[in-house]
């Protein structure tokens, strides 16, 4: 009875320890591909990432129904003012409200705060539906006051691409939508010149305004940021 007793605790410890295993590898493999979805580089070469826009895989962030942002996120810090992002909204995204003000809240794709709180300093990449289009705009706090700038209109299945760069006062942003040309946005977004922190971290996709998802979503990302 002892030896038999002494077999089933060494059998449960050993599961426990398979069980632990594979629960590291799972989470070692989840912050691994969270990572790669946000790259840190010493040097924004444009055209090795267009050349590879065909082939480049987009990680995914699925937005569960009745949530507000994605699960496969972590807390990444930065000192950066520019960075790269290609993105493109899954069917799922389209979206309708019966009133107005959740119709027009603006929802967030990829952006950074400028210290320690993103509603009081930051500058993020926003999105909406409008007329089973997807609306991109440029969002940002400056003094704990948001503000918004309407730049494109993209379809769901199209792959676009924005480069953005935060400047003391206006922020320069170049895109491009699959099958079509590079064009050029500048936003007065900092008029008063308002000094910002040179760290703070990074802002992942995020549905909302007050209103959560409707239904399941999913937004394919990869972004780069200068060091």
């Amino acid at each position: 009875m002892l030896l038999i007793n002494s077999l089933g605790n060494s059998l449960i410890y050993i599961n426990r320890i398979i069980l632990a295993s594979i629960f590291l590898v799972l989470f070692s493999v989840s912050l691994k591909s969270q990572y790669n979805a946000i790259e840190k580089i010493d040097n924004l070469n444009i055209d090795s990432i267009i050349n590879n826009l065909i082939g480049l895989q987009l990680p995914e962030y699925w937005i569960l129904k009745n949530h507000h942002s994605p699960r496969n996120r972590r807390i990444i810090f930065h000192s950066s003012r520019e960075f790269l992002a290609l993105c493109m909204f899954d069917q799922s995204c389209i979206y309708s409200f019966s009133d107005r003000n959740s119709t027009n809240a603006i929802n967030k794709i990829f952006g950074y705060s400028f210290g320690s709180n993103h509603h009081n300093n930051s500058f993020r990449l926003g999105w909406r539906c409008k007329n089973n289009l997807i609306e991109i705009l440029a969002y940002w706090y400056i003094r704990s006051k948001a503000h918004s700038q309407h730049l494109f209109f993209v379809e769901t299945g199209k792959r676009f691409f924005m480069k953005v760069k935060v400047g003391s006062e206006k922020t320069d942003i170049n895109y491009f939508i699959e099958g079509q040309q590079f064009e050029f946005k500048e936003v007065l977004f900092n008029p008063e010149k308002v000094k910002l922190k040179n760290w703070g971290y990074v802002n992942y996709p995020y549905f909302g305004g007050k209103r959560k998802t409707p239904n399941d979503m999913k937004i394919y990302l990869k972004t780069w940021m200068l060091n």
